[in-house]
């Protein structure tokens, strides 16, 4: 059957009817000749059933996979990776200043004041007018000593969110924004920005740099909470607060406290009044504004109790008042 499986049947069946048909002009009457041309067109088809049996048995004929070198070949030159924006997005607009320092700085070697030496330190940031995106190219001038030639200073560049990022202050706000208050996600954000000709945009880089502001303004939530606890006047609240993901428990609660000059946030996979307790604890609160939540009488029991200090609990208002308008429309 292997040797039958490597006969190619028709060329076979070609080659024998010329055979034939030439020397049956010689040798064979006509009836013999019908005779031995049916016979080989049996033939021919008994090696087709054959063969097709063959290949139902052993399957489908595999492709064997091309075989591709990894690596560069001896002599390649190394793909050129395209780091600065300009180079990946080559369509949009560069703007480009010349950014000088105050004052020209002086040789550390001879104490000399040195002049521009021609050489710029090229960093590039993508920038964004809302949904108008460009390329800003800052040039900070080199400069070199001419009396002993012995050093290269630098302008130092200007201070950013992310100083070794290519995306500008304004990029990573307008990123930040649009996810935290206008709840777009970033696939959508990529979407967006592709419609205002920015393509190719990573969606994990921008997620990144929503993590990396948040660092970045992590003294300034400490500071706001330093100013709530100074307050003699808290206001407090809790709502819940849904987790996506990251977490077993998707049922939490963001708890607000709050004074007249700022609002405090925390979040906390429980309700329990524990969470006030912590923050009371902290307080300068003498008095502590609420919705009539038992979880904060617990905690301002808590502070009478284990440090001797007394926060007047204050129910709010509004909501008394929104029970009163409850109990008018039952009567």
């Amino acid at each position: 059957m292997k040797t039958i499986a490597k006969i190619d049947p028709e060329k076979e069946y070609e080659n024998a009817k010329s055979i034939i048909d030439n020397a049956g002009k010689y040798f064979f009457d006509e009836q013999s000749l019908s005779s031995l041309d049916s016979s080989l067109e049996s033939l021919i088809t008994a090696t087709r059933v054959l063969i097709e049996r063959e290949e139902l048995r052993r399957g489908k004929k595999k492709v064997p996979k091309k075989m591709i070198p990894k690596g560069r070949k001896k002599g390649e030159e190394r793909k050129k990776v395209n780091k600065l924006p300009s180079e990946r997005h080559p369509d949009l607009e560069i703007r480009e200043d010349i950014i000088f320092p105050g004052k020209a700085p002086k040789c550390p070697c001879c104490n000399s004041i040195m002049k521009e030496s021609g050489l710029y330190d090229v960093t590039e940031k993508l920038e964004v007018i809302p949904k108008q995106y460009y390329i800003q190219r800052n040039k900070r001038p080199k400069f070199n000593c001419g009396v002993c030639y012995g050093a290269i200073v630098n302008t130092p560049a200007l201070p950013s969110i992310l100083p070794s990022s290519n995306y500008s202050d304004s990029f990573i706000i307008d990123v930040t924004l649009s996810k935290f208050c206008d709840l777009i996600p970033m696939e959508r954000y990529v979407q967006i920005a592709a419609r205002n000709g920015l393509l190719d945009l990573p969606t994990h880089s921008l997620i990144g740099l929503t993590h990396q502001v948040s660092d970045f303004l992590y003294g300034v939530y400490l500071k706001i909470k330093a100013e709530v606890l100074q307050s003699k006047m808290l206001l407090a609240d809790e709502t819940t607060h849904k987790m996506l993901e990251g977490d077993e428990t998707s049922s939490w609660y963001l708890w607000g406290f709050f004074c007249s000059t700022a609002s405090y946030f925390e979040a906390h996979g429980t309700r329990s009044g524990d969470v006030a307790i912590e923050f009371l604890k902290e307080s300068k609160a003498e008095n502590l504004i609420t919705d009539g939540y038992t979880g904060y009488n617990k905690a301002v029991k808590h502070i009478k109790k284990e440090y001797n200090r007394d926060v007047v609990l204050v129910d709010c208002n509004a909501h008394a008042l929104r029970y009163f308008k409850e109990v008018g429309d039952e009567w």
